[in-house]
């Protein structure tokens, strides 16, 4: 073998190994079919409103439901129905959502409401119980925003969300609370 042909042969084998060794395999985290009750109350399109005890009507619509992943170096997280609700009276943004993801840490929610996130495992929250339109909810967990955050239009301060019937109520600064009426 001439030189030429040992040298381009020594060069494709470190290539090839280091082709092989560069190819990782990636980690899925899936969803638990449990986890996907966090979402699938909504459905796409679906009008969501809530009132005020004056009488004033905020409605939703939800604009999407997604499934898929999130990756993080060699992990692929199942990231499930993020159901983004807009309003439908304003041309401002004054939205919601609930992302769920399962990732090394277990189960992970993040409520937005008006582009303020919080994530929380389900796990380690206390459920309170509450009354929504005649109903006693045992799964409605508070996801509060720090008042230093708050802008004259994002002024949402606490959001409800219920496992079996998705945002429940939501309050603005001074203490006027939506409910959920449909």
């Amino acid at each position: 073998m001439t030189k030429f042909l040992k040298v381009l042969t020594i060069g494709a084998v470190v290539s090839l190994i280091s082709t092989l060794h560069s190819c990782k395999k990636l980690n899925y985290v899936e969803l638990e079919d449990a986890d996907y009750d966090w979402v699938e109350m909504y459905e796409k399109n679906q009008l969501v409103k809530f009132r005020n005890p004056a009488g004033k009507i905020y409605t939703y619509r939800v604009e999407s439901i997604t499934r898929g992943y999130r990756e993080e170096g060699d992990n692929n997280y199942g990231r499930a129905g993020a159901a983004l609700l807009q309003d439908v009276d304003t041309s401002s943004y004054d939205g919601s959502s609930i992302l769920v993801e399962r990732n090394d840490a277990g189960l992970l929610l993040e409520l937005y409401w008006s582009r303020h996130p919080r994530t929380f495992n389900p796990l380690q929250m206390s459920v309170v119980n509450d009354t929504v339109n005649g109903f006693p909810l045992s799964d409605v967990y508070v996801s509060v925003c720090d008042t230093f955050e708050l802008t004259p239009e994002q002024d949402v301060i606490k959001a409800y969300y219920s496992k079996s019937k998705g945002f429940v109520k939501f309050e603005r600064v001074g203490g006027d609370v939506y409910t959920l009426i449909n």
